[in-house]
């Protein structure tokens, strides 16, 4: 449900929107012994609901000629609901509940230097609950939902400049940070398969984003955008005591880079795009002593795009890892006997057609 409103507020034009949403998710979970890899004897099974209520309001003001003000604020409820239908005399009944419940603003500024360039700052806080993925095992190993996990709290910054270069290109530069509290990070695996989540004490993201796109002529196009991120660990111990404060975080790349090519004949319908992605080192586990190698994948698409009077016929190819490397697409932190990596597929092939017709 949504309501917006337009207007004049002083001398400059505003935009309300005030809005509520309400959403709700359940799943029939059941979990079995593993007999070698077959499933044996149940173990679970429950009943799970998850619903959420969300109240916000929007705002945007041009309080002067090149002067914009934004804002917003959310309140979110969202409660978590598991009904314990496996119960014996050696498994007592684990069914329980947990609400999560938080407001949280958010407000931006931004002012046009020219009519081709404009610097902004925003400041923001979020809320993220636990998903019922990370509330399924305990770290301790107890049967039940892990309902101890409590949400991360974040406080955001940014600051950029966006640029328009002439009449075809464009370009953003962002600063960016984000503290957290609470952050879910991967806890002990007990055994392979068994992801637990705990809460860490605080952690912090900060970095740079560039990006650039525009025309080359002749059809041609091209767009760039690199990222460096700094994430690391500002409290956080292990079960023993010992400190990882400074730590980087594991499964965040230091680096992502990503650029493509693009050809495109309007008269023909023809399209064709070469991509290149380069994804830096990332570590596997809190302590940082192990970790995954970056990797440099190269990817294509083509494809075309006719009409014939009321029909729209639509054709394309995709090519994913081009060279056919082998590299490990994401690790599984903190995994059980050093289990942490997944290997990405090599070289795939996606083949797709479409038809419209317009009445």
């Amino acid at each position: 449900v949504q309501w917006i409103r337009k207007g004049e507020l002083g001398t400059g034009a505003y935009t309300l929107t005030l809005g509520a949403d309400y959403d709700t998710l359940q799943e029939r979970r059941r979990g079995f012994v593993n007999d070698f890899g077959r499933p044996g004897a149940l173990r679970r099974d429950e009943d799970d609901t998850v619903t959420s209520a969300d109240q916000y309001a929007i705002g945007e003001w041009r309080f002067a000629p090149r002067w914009t003000l934004s804002g917003g604020v959310r309140r979110s409820s969202v409660r978590f609901r598991s009904e314990d239908a496996f119960v014996t005399a050696q498994n007592p009944d684990d069914s329980g509940a947990v609400r999560y419940a938080r407001t949280s603003p958010v407000a931006g500024l931004a002012y046009a230097l020219t009519d081709a360039v404009n610097v902004y700052a925003a400041m923001g806080r979020g809320f993220e609950t636990p998903t019922f993925a990370e509330l399924a095992y305990r770290p301790d190993g107890q049967p039940g939902l892990n309902f101890a996990l409590r949400p991360a709290r974040s406080t955001n910054y940014e600051a950029g400049v966006k640029l328009l270069l002439g009449e075809h290109a464009r370009a953003n530069v962002a600063l960016f940070r984000s503290d957290v509290r609470d952050e879910i990070v991967n806890g002990p695996q007990l055994q392979p398969g068994r992801n637990t989540f705990v809460n860490a004490g605080s952690t912090r993201r900060e970095g740079v984003e560039l990006a650039a796109q525009g025309d080359l002529g002749g059809g041609f196009s091209a767009l760039a955008a690199w990222t460096w991120i700094d994430a690391e660990f500002r409290d956080l111990a292990t079960p023993a005591g010992a400190s990882l404060a400074g730590n980087r975080l594991p499964g965040v790349p230091r680096q992502v880079l990503h650029g493509e090519v693009e050809w495109r004949d309007a008269r023909r319908g023809l399209v064709t795009v070469l991509e290149a992605r380069y994804v830096a080192a990332v570590y596997a586990d809190d302590a940082n002593t192990a970790s995954a190698a970056g990797y440099a994948l190269v990817n294509w698409r083509g494809g075309i795009e006719r009409r014939f009077g009321p029909w729209r016929l639509q054709a394309f190819v995709r090519v994913d890892n081009l060279l056919d490397r082998e590299y490990v697409g994401s690790v599984i932190v903190n995994a059980a006997n050093g289990q942490y990596y997944e290997p990405a597929p090599t070289r795939q092939w996606l083949v797709g057609m479409s038809a419209a017709y317009a009445f």
